[in-house]
């Protein structure tokens, strides 16, 4: 999703160039809070596309305590095609804020701070200078990223109470 108004951005082609956000609102089963969902980007222009989109499976999941959770980014398909700019179709593929809505009822309703792990070093998780902030007003957890993340290259979110 984007803010077409805020990014003051006047075509698609325009909001080509930003980083996305993603809204979660996770649902119970019996043990875990979990979402699932699929992003494709790719320039709305090429016919054929392979090689030419990126396509992720995005799910979170949380164990119904407010010990943390993680939201696990795998792609399915890859901008291979286009190597000179490391598989990045655009500025779409990068990850710009995170909002977790109804975030009290599923064990987010406090601040988190959040650690990445990148698909070139998926040993290492590497904290994040921001953190997720929770609005009680709204009811919403929210990572706004000072630096966007790259997509191709991230491979988990996770966050702990702040």
């Amino acid at each position: 999703m984007q803010d077409a108004k805020a990014l003051k951005a006047m075509t698609s082609a325009d909001l080509q160039d930003e980083p996305v956000d993603f809204h979660v609102s996770p649902i119970a089963n019996g043990t875990h809070f979990s979402a699932m969902g699929r992003y494709l980007n790719d320039d709305g222009l090429v016919l054929n596309v392979t090689g030419y989109q990126n396509v992720y499976s995005i799910t979170y999941e949380s164990a119904k305590t407010d010990i943390g959770s993680t939201l696990f980014f795998e792609r399915s398909a890859n901008a291979s095609k286009l190597v000179d700019k490391d598989e990045v179709v655009n500025g779409n593929d990068s990850l710009g804020m995170l909002k977790f809505h109804n975030a009290k009822a599923t064990m987010n309703g406090q601040n988190m701070k959040v650690a990445k792990i990148l698909a070139s070093d998926p040993s290492t998780p590497v904290a994040l200078s921001d953190d997720a902030i929770y609005d009680e007003t709204t009811d919403i957890l929210t990572l706004k990223l000072t630096e966007a993340l790259n997509l191709p290259d991230l491979m988990s979110l996770t966050m702990t109470p702040a």
